[in-house]
């Protein structure tokens, strides 16, 4: 029960470190007389060890990174084909399955509204999660119909045998500020576009968000611009209010009212940061060639969680909902980091094809997405039209007073 660090011995246990003197306190535990559980002694000497950890450097302290380096380099030759070639697409195909099937595999067998309703004595027989199989859908995918999320939908019915187990493709419009009921926004026509790709054989329930400008309003003021704080841009106020109603899943199923069960939720974020699926991804390249680009795309990595991941975890959590993010697996990054960046993109090629080659034709021929894989890129508040709904003048980074707190 004992290992060694840098030549001090350490016993397993749970450990306080200390900033003021640094070092590391072993507080020690005892098995009960029943041995089904064990007791911690916080304030009892015998059981505790004081270790000083002074002499040990802090690239022994810390976790190693699993993560490789990024590659900045490119290839020789911006050609197409020479660019892309089969084994590339395999091993990131194979890498993205794994990534889905870890986020996706152990489903539960009943919906978490269901679980609620049975008896608590089934419950605690665990009768009703053995012998009964709810029919609501399980997960749910934030759905615009690009090929980001069009790819997860494909490997996601591939880990999910049992094509009668439902998914719910979770498809965000507001209204047009000139045409009221008007939901018909670009992510409504690629979603349904890339609905049909998607295999025939699997209960898909294509559900449509349809968000008016005084439930938006409503719902901002009442919810979401709390939850967005401190963040305060324009920007945050539309992807958040975006990715807020779309998670919430409340919209229609055909001519049906339809509230989504699902309590995990697969989103494509990181996909654009990594593989180059940004306009101003391409405005770099074009304005300051390779190094502009390398720069851009490790940085957008590097701010990620700060710019964007805290912001839509509180967004989701907020339905009591898990957002589960396949291209940000560690693998897929490792992947993709180890790959010069002319594989991953290709800006001498026109928009629609050049930002995130490597993606589009996985999709196109690994997956048979054909249309998905050719669809230029519209970032979610484009998509869904809630960009410039209030203020056509106001900019992406603009302070929002919409969703500023006193």
């Amino acid at each position: 029960d004992k290992y060694s660090i840098g030549g001090c011995i350490l016993y397993n246990g749970i450990y306080m470190y200390s900033l003021d003197d640094f070092r590391l306190s072993l507080i020690g535990w005892k098995k009960t007389d029943d041995e089904q559980s064990i007791e911690i002694a916080f304030d009892s000497d015998p059981f505790r060890k004081r270790f000083a950890l002074d002499h040990l450097s802090s690239k022994e302290f810390w976790l190693h990174d699993s993560i490789s380096v990024f590659n900045e380099s490119m290839t020789s030759n911006l050609d197409d084909e020479y660019v892309i070639d089969a084994n590339i697409m395999d091993e990131f195909l194979a890498v993205l399955k794994q990534s889905v099937k870890r986020r996706v595999k152990d489903l539960p067998k009943v919906c978490k509204d269901c679980f609620r309703r049975q008896s608590q004595e089934d419950r605690n027989n665990n009768k009703f999660e053995h012998q009964m199989k709810c029919q609501h859908a399980k997960i749910g995918i934030l759905f615009s119909g690009g090929v980001d999320s069009a790819v997860l939908a494909a490997l996601v019915d591939q880990e999910i045998e049992d094509v009668e187990e439902e998914i719910d493709l979770l498809n965000v419009a507001f209204e047009k500020s000139n045409c009221p009921d008007d939901f018909m926004v670009p992510d409504r026509v690629t979603g349904f576009q890339s609905w049909r790709e998607l295999n025939p054989k699997r209960k898909w329930n294509f559900v449509e968000v349809n968000v008016t400008l005084d439930e938006l309003r409503r719902e901002r003021e009442k919810v979401v611009r709390e939850l967005l704080y401190p963040l305060q841009t324009v920007l945050d106020d539309s992807i958040g209010c975006a990715v807020w109603f779309a998670s919430r899943g409340v919209g229609r199923l055909g001519e049906q009212r339809y509230q989504s069960h699902a309590e995990i939720l697969v989103l494509g974020m990181g996909a654009d940061e990594q593989l180059g699926g940004y306009a101003r991804h391409r405005t770099c390249y074009q304005k300051s060639g390779a190094k502009g680009l390398v720069d851009e795309l490790k940085m957008e990595m590097g701010r990620i969680s700060e710019r964007n991941l805290g912001r839509d975890d509180r967004i989701i959590s907020d339905h009591g909902k898990e957002s589960r993010l396949p291209y940000l697996d560690e693998d897929v990054v490792d992947f993709l980091n180890r790959l010069e960046v002319n594989r991953k993109c290709n800006f001498k090629l026109p928009r629609g094809q050049g930002e995130k080659i490597l993606l589009r034709r996985l999709a196109s021929e690994r997956l048979g997405l054909v249309n998905a894989a050719n669809l230029e890129k519209r970032a979610i508040q484009f998509g869904s039209r809630i960009a410039k709904i209030e203020n056509a003048k106001e900019k992406a980074s603009d302070a929002c007073k919409r969703i500023m707190i006193e």
